[in-house]
């Protein structure tokens, strides 16, 4: 009978240490693999995207990003990340006269049938949550927050009748 007793109160006992490492798990905010790969080098506090900032040079994103180059032009570069076999997301970075980074743009395209996963878009905006709190919404319907040294912050995500999920962030 004691070792049943034993046997109990071992049981218990692991039972509230797991409760007690899943609190611990839930209090960092959690990424997927789809949500690293595509913010990279963030740091969301000072709005780092992918290790950049606006005015980094257009040099530097050349020769930093380890996105596939879709296209270029004087003021723009488009790269295309492949976060797994059905989703692709396209990172726009601007520049101006100068070739200094202006914006940075994240735009993608998924299914708002359920996903096991969850959705990608989701993930940003709780993030985005996190990191700025409440958001204020402007006329167009995009989410806005400015961080501590200036950089604004732009998110919207829309549903078409096909129910795909179109979201758009911008950094600038």
């Amino acid at each position: 009978m004691n070792k049943c007793i034993l046997a109990f109160l071992f049981v218990v006992c692991l039972f509230l240490s797991s409760i007690q490492l899943r609190a611990q798990r839930d209090s960092v905010l959690y990424s997927s693999q789809r949500y690293e790969r595509i913010s990279g080098a963030s740091d969301l506090a000072i709005g780092r995207v992918r290790g950049f900032v606006p005015g980094d040079s257009i040099t530097t994103v050349l020769r930093s990003e380890k996105a596939i180059l879709e296209a270029q032009g004087d003021d723009f570069l488009y790269y295309r990340v492949l976060c797994d076999s059905i989703l692709s997301v396209e990172i726009a970075y601007t520049f101006d006269e100068k070739k200094s980074l202006i914006s940075i743009g994240i735009e993608f395209f998924e299914s708002c049938k359920h996903s096991v996963t969850g959705f990608f878009s989701e993930e940003f905006s709780i993030n985005l949550l996190h990191y700025y709190g409440e958001s204020v919404k402007d006329e167009t319907g995009f989410l806005q927050w400015k961080t501590a040294n200036g950089v604004q912050i732009e998110y919207q995500k829309m549903k078409n009748d096909a129910c795909i999920l179109h979201t758009q962030i911008e950094f600038y």
